[in-house]
């Protein structure tokens, strides 16, 4: 009985160490992979051939959007600290920081994000609210990094007692190989939830089926 625990222990340990591993990956490489987007833009816009233009205000502009985005860093690893020290679930309007995460990546990146919610204004707790948003915004950082897209479409939907994230983007050229985004299969799994990547009619989608 004593192994048969320490057994269960070690493999719920190992469980939470990916669970931390995954998060620090998204919740604290992500944002500084943003402002990385923003401080290379500002490098442009500052290097000897732009400012001959003229135009000093667009490199102020962006400063401010970087300022902005590393703010927004620090606020989120202060709310993830916050959530490894609580032990109470609470309800979170997951769609209103799909659209924050949505509208910081679009200033960061040009690449516009449309969002549609058909989620009947479902909330969740922290924990699945979290695993879905960083689901979202690990797919619109591929959309960025892997594909020529200028648009991207999030799409929460309710649907069979689960829920389901599209997001989809264009495929301009040709079609890209196939690519599996390992950190958004590795959390489907761990939700018991069905992932997979389509691709048709020159658009890209990634669907995460969520049983609730």
């Amino acid at each position: 009985n004593i192994r048969i625990v320490d057994q269960l222990a070690s493999h719920a340990a190992e469980d939470e160490r990916h669970r931390i591993a995954r998060s620090v990956h998204d919740r604290v490489i992500q944002p500084y992979l943003g402002v990385r987007l923003g401080l290379k833009a500002l490098q442009r816009e500052l290097s000897p051939n732009a400012c001959c233009s003229g135009n000093g205000h667009t490199g102020l502009r962006m400063l401010d959007q970087v300022l902005t985005m590393t703010q927004d860093g620090i606020n989120e690893l202060r709310q993830y600290v916050g959530d490894l020290n609580q032990t109470s679930a609470t309800e979170t309007p997951l769609i209103d920081s799909i659209r924050r995460l949505a509208q910081q990546f679009e200033g960061a990146t040009g690449i516009r994000v449309d969002i549609t919610d058909e989620s009947c204004g479902l909330s969740m707790n922290d924990r699945l609210a979290a695993e879905i948003f960083q689901m979202t915004a690990e797919a619109l950082s591929n959309v960025h990094r892997h594909t020529r897209s200028r648009t991207a479409k999030v799409r929460l939907v309710m649907a069979r007692n689960s829920l389901e994230l599209m997001v989809e983007n264009d495929i301009i050229g040709d079609s890209p190989r196939e690519f599996r985004p390992l950190s958004i299969v590795e959390r489907a799994e761990a939700l018991g939830a069905r992932s997979e990547i389509l691709s048709s009619d020159k658009k890209t989608f990634v669907k995460v089926e969520v049983p609730l």
